[in-house]
């Protein structure tokens, strides 16, 4: 629904009503994506949010056994979290070998209730379905360093 408002100008008030964007057209093929945007496409969202328990076990299944899932149990009310989101990111743009997840503990309360979920933010390191690390709190060069080691 287009909104109409008031604009004023120097002849004084007058009404507006933005047009719509124009729709893409069908015919458009992937070539007019810039190649800059080509590794972003390939690869998808570089922190997956599963949306609810199934989905992260699902994750969790069928993850391979040397690859890296780096998990990061947060809430939205929590300031630190907030704080390391921006960072974490720039973490999952870095390595893209490894797999970042998001999981917020108020939507997953039966994940992070098995996880032993005490606290966030929290990290969990997966590797071939088994916990081999954890990080308490928000320290970005204590994550940088533990996917190094376990890449």
């Amino acid at each position: 629904m287009l909104r109409r408002f008031l604009i004023h100008n120097r002849r004084g008030l007058r009404l507006h009503q933005p047009q719509p964007f124009a729709q893409p057209s069908s015919s458009s093929s992937s070539s007019s994506i810039p190649s800059c945007f080509s590794p972003f496409l390939s690869r998808g969202f570089a922190v997956s949010a599963p949306k609810d328990d199934k989905e992260l076990a699902e994750i969790l299944q069928t993850a391979n056994e040397k690859d890296l899932l780096v998990i990061d149990w947060t809430a939205t009310w929590c300031g630190p979290c907030r704080q390391i989101a921006p960072l974490y990111e720039e973490l999952s743009e870095k390595y893209i070998e490894v797999k970042f997840l998001k999981c917020d503990v108020d939507v997953l309360r039966n994940s992070a209730g098995q996880a032993g979920i005490s606290a966030v933010p929290s990290f969990h390191f997966v590797k071939g379905g088994a916990k081999v690390d954890e990080v308490t709190g928000a320290d970005i060069n204590k994550i940088t360093e533990l996917v190094e080691k376990h890449k």
